[in-house]
């Protein structure tokens, strides 16, 4: 007889916790809350940057005692593959596997089900392979490059083979969908886009109860890393005269500072939102780097913002939708995934190419373009994680009575 799904064990994995909360880590969340009788299981966790996750045990690998080593990501994606497939998942019914990396690749037998919920094939090893290798001078060495091309190649074989061993993949978005066809040749079997989430207590207290001594000021929420392209939107906030503030950190966060030269300002510990804004704008900056946020705090600055830009390609980009959770529209690339839930001038304004000087009209089209901050808001309710949660435990459902059904 067939298990109901309440009664199934099931195991999520995941590629790594090494980064504060951001749209993958959301998206962890959420599908706790789809399973919360589910066990966690990933490579390695920086348990102080991931103490949004403090409520959940999480099974780690040996890698955990090398936390000091494999912080360095470049070092852990070359042992993920070989750490992943020594996992022991033999006493579960369904396997989950969340993944833009390595964690699709683990090991289950034949009557188990493996349900990978695909963020994006690996990135360093198809459309970023050559950024990798630019990152870091010493790859530069003909000898060092030859071998670190030898290893990639390794590692796109390696992943190649990964992609086949889950039953049922779900993309979340179209766009990975696409890319999971180019790259691997492997049709995915449904999309289901991640949820939005913003406690209505978050947004009654940053809205209401708090002010900024600015308001109509463009905003970046994102990790700092290039293929974001924060460098093109705040390049045309200096070319508009206007102030930007951004949210978060990352390795592109010295660039982008030196980037804005004399027009930046960074938030320092000692100051809360408020008063870093306040510092900023008296000392005449127009780049504000305000780098770690709270909730709360990301939600004063959203509801006080003017839009939000993300010109780089997401491979989905939840913050598009928080910024319509406050009735706020967004400059984003009509590749990014998000782009196929926010139609062009009703809820957003698409980006066409990565460039400059498009982004730049795409700020003049904002002042322009009457958005209805109630059509916003309703697009992305659609988009709750009640949604998502009845989406996903249904969908789950269906795969496992089709495998209970083969597998008899």
């Amino acid at each position: 007889m067939q298990k109901k799904i309440s009664d199934c064990s099931i195991a999520l994995v995941y590629d790594h916790l090494l980064t504060k909360h951001g749209g993958a880590e959301l998206v962890l969340e959420s599908l706790l809350t789809v399973f919360p009788q589910a066990q966690l299981f990933t490579t390695i966790q920086d348990t102080e940057l991931t103490t949004w996750h403090a409520k959940t045990t999480v099974h780690r690998s040996g890698l955990q005692r090398f936390l000091f080593l494999f912080r360095k990501r470049e070092l852990l994606d070359a042992v993920t593959p070989i750490t992943i497939e020594q996992f022991d998942f033999s006493s579960f019914d369904i396997v989950i596997s969340i993944t833009s990396s390595a964690a699709k690749g683990v090991i289950t037998g034949p009557q188990q089900l493996h349900i990978c919920y695909l963020l994006t094939p690996t990135r360093y090893l198809y459309h970023d392979a050559e950024n990798l290798l630019a990152e870091h001078a010493i790859l530069s060495l003909p000898i060092i490059n030859w071998f670190a091309r030898k290893f990639l190649a390794y590692l796109r074989w390696w992943d190649q083979v990964a992609v086949w061993r889950p039953d049922k993949v779900i993309a979340i978005s179209q766009q990975v969908a696409d890319r999971c066809q180019q790259f691997y040749n492997r049709k995915v079997d449904e999309v289901i886009y991640p949820p939005v989430i913003v406690p209505s207590q978050i947004k009654a207290s940053s809205s209401q109860t708090r002010l900024l001594p600015i308001e109509n000021y463009l905003l970046c929420i994102s990790r700092l890393v290039p293929y974001k392209n924060i460098d093109l939107a705040l390049q045309a906030a200096l070319k508009l005269d206007q102030t930007m503030v951004i949210i978060g950190t990352g390795t592109e966060l010295e660039n982008l500072v030196q980037l804005a030269g004399s027009s930046a300002y960074l938030r320092l510990r000692s100051e809360n939102i408020e008063e870093a804004i306040h510092n900023g704008v008296t000392q005449n900056k127009r780049i504000l780097f305000v780098k770690d946020c709270s909730e709360v705090e990301k939600a004063l600055l959203l509801a006080h913002c003017k839009a939000v830009l993300m010109p780089g390609i997401e491979d989905f980009g939840i913050t598009a939708l928080e910024a319509n959770t406050f009735g706020k529209p967004v400059i984003i690339s009509a590749q990014s995934g998000v782009a196929e839930v926010l139609k062009d001038q009703k809820h957003a304004i698409h980006l066409q190419t990565q460039d400059i000087s498009e982004i730049i009209a795409a700020v003049k089209k904002i002042d322009t373009t009457q958005f209805s901050k109630e059509k916003l808001k309703v697009n992305s309710s659609a988009f709750s994680q009640e949604e998502f949660v009845r989406k996903f435990h249904n969908l789950v459902f269906a795969f496992y009575t089709e495998h209970s059904t083969i597998k008899k």
